[in-house]
């Protein structure tokens, strides 16, 4: 989707991932962990997050300084704006195969005309 990002994971799974957008709104693929938290921090920019509770899809926008944090089983999206800069830190019960496909929230999001 045309992002760079840098990852530093350590020997846990823990890490942080830096992400830079392109120059075009992309939504990221949705997704969930079963063990491990994430907290976002926008750097620089705006992103969407969309979270998925009880088959309801929430969107939240967030700027420069804001930062939300994603809880385990939170099925979630992030579109970065462009040119939006995030530090996502994942951190507690880290696990090496906890990245799990959450279609019917990507479905959704891809949907969503992001302006």
């Amino acid at each position: 989707n045309g992002e760079d990002r840098l990852r530093i994971r350590l020997d846990d799974y823990s890490g942080v991932n830096i992400t830079k957008a392109s120059d075009n709104p992309n939504w990221q693929n949705a997704h969930f962990h079963t063990y491990c938290k994430e907290l976002y921090v926008v750097q620089e920019g705006k992103i969407i997050v969309a979270t998925m509770v009880d088959g309801d899809v929430i969107y939240k926008s967030l700027e420069k300084g804001d930062i939300i944090l994603i809880e385990p089983m939170t099925k979630h999206n992030v579109c970065m704006l462009n040119n939006a800069r995030t530090m996502i830190i994942k951190f507690g019960d880290t696990k090496e195969t906890d990245w799990n496909a959450a279609e019917d929230l990507d479905k959704i999001t891809k949907e969503y005309i992001v302006k």
